[in-house]
């Protein structure tokens, strides 16, 4: 049981990785692409379970492979990205 469960982690994180679009839409002062929400990437790994965190305006998203993705991603950094949320756990004290 355990492998299918790891199994489909890697599955939607292999889909969330492939959904994202960094920097291929995003110009500052324009906005994003329809349908890309656009995030600011804060590195919280102070806090206790934390590393780093796409802020919206309204919400901190915990991104389980930003470095899956080809992108080093830094502080301060602005991205464009389609997200889909998937059912986990986390013990980050700023995330959803």
């Amino acid at each position: 049981m355990r492998f299918i469960n790891m199994k489909s982690l890697f599955a939607v994180s292999l889909l969330v990785c492939l959904s994202f679009t960094f920097n291929s839409c995003y110009k500052p002062g324009e906005g994003c692409c329809e349908n890309h929400t656009l995030v600011t990437v804060v590195d919280y790994t102070g806090l206790d379970g934390c590393g780093l965190v796409l802020l919206t305006e309204d919400d901190v998203l915990e991104a389980y492979n930003l470095t899956e993705c080809g992108v080093i991603p830094e502080e301060g950094m602005r991205l464009c990205v389609d997200y889909e949320e998937i059912a986990a756990v986390s013990i980050c004290m700023v995330g959803p």
